[in-house]
């Protein structure tokens, strides 16, 4: 009998009213830790490489898309064989400071250690150090 005027108790407060705004705060609540999550991946650095073949530095976000902002890249330099980043905004083009990346173009996303030479290179302004291409002088010297 007492257990029966206690299912009466629980079932007098829970409402139909009160699970919908229980199960709505369970979804805001979860949203909310999601997108805290989110916001704490955009300070870091990510290397992501397309099918392509084009490597991209930059903050990378994945929600509601892949979309990268602070963006640079690769260039090789014709004169002298070096590669040094070029900033993406900086382009003949003149994009806008973002791109939104299509995941099935995706091959792989890193997130860029604190010491990398790249973040290290977009620190400080571009003043990167360049690395000599010696791709060619590698397949050439292998035949």
């Amino acid at each position: 009998m007492e257990r029966n005027i206690a299912i009466l108790k629980i079932q007098k407060y829970m409402s139909k009213t009160n699970i919908f705004i229980l199960i709505l705060s369970v979804i805001i609540l979860l949203t909310s830790v999601y997108l805290f999550y989110l916001s704490k991946s955009i300070d870091s650095y990510y290397a992501v490489y397309l099918k392509t073949g084009d490597l991209y530095f930059g903050h990378l976000s994945t929600f509601p898309s892949f979309k990268m902002t602070d963006v640079y890249y690769i260039q090789k330099n014709e004169t002298d064989n070096t590669l040094g980043l070029q900033k993406f905004t900086d382009s003949v083009f003149a994009p806008e400071n973002q791109i939104i990346l299509s995941r099935d173009n995706i091959v792989w996303t890193t997130k860029l250690r604190e010491d990398s030479q790249i973040i290290k290179a977009i620190e400080q302004g571009l003043a990167v150090p360049t690395i000599e291409d010696n791709t060619q002088t590698k397949i050439e010297n292998n035949n």
